[in-house]
């Protein structure tokens, strides 16, 4: 007895692409959610820990758009200087997630912007109400042992990431 199986696969992608097609708009309107959400809850985060300097990097925050394909394909990123030191940490006091380790270590040796950091950083130790000398100190401490992380993208994206793949799920098997 033999078995003999017989497929095209020029209709198969037919029928998958007609199933499909309806269904594109709604995907793309959750990946727009989920994206939105991610933001949200980003900007949450930086604005409720008040140990960083957190203007310019809430205001980095952007979705750009890619529409070569159907789905939606648009990249989020945080288009600011320091925002991987802040998520990641920096020098000694680095503690990436294992799961983003080998993703921080792109960012080690870059710089965090330009212009001179030890002004920046005075500044920013003056607009929170230290003393010169508290200035001084706490500038020398994070030059030689560097910042403790202060995650506010990737934590984001972890909290909305199961309510996008129940969504999604739901939408595909809906007929």
């Amino acid at each position: 007895m033999s078995l003999k199986f017989k497929s095209n696969a020029n209709e198969l992608i037919v029928l998958v692409d007609r199933k499909l097609s309806s269904k594109i708009p709604l995907l793309n309107k959750e990946i727009d959610l989920f994206l939105k959400d991610i933001i949200k809850d980003a900007k949450t985060n930086i604005a409720t820990n008040k140990s960083i300097d957190s203007n310019s990097l809430i205001n980095s925050m952007k979705i750009s758009s890619h529409n070569n394909i159907k789905i939606s394909n648009k990249t989020l990123t945080v288009d600011s200087p320091y925002g991987a030191f802040v998520e990641f940490g920096t020098k000694s006091r680095a503690n990436p997630p294992s799961s983003l380790t080998s993703y921080a270590s792109n960012f080690k040796g870059s710089s965090g912007g330009s212009g001179d950091v030890v002004k920046r950083l005075e500044k920013y130790l003056k607009s929170k109400g230290f003393t010169d000398d508290e200035v001084g100190a706490l500038t020398y401490d994070i030059l030689v042992n560097g910042t403790r992380p202060h995650p506010f993208f990737f934590p984001a994206i972890w909290k909305n990431r199961k309510r996008l793949r129940s969504k999604l799920i739901k939408i595909l098997n809906n007929r």
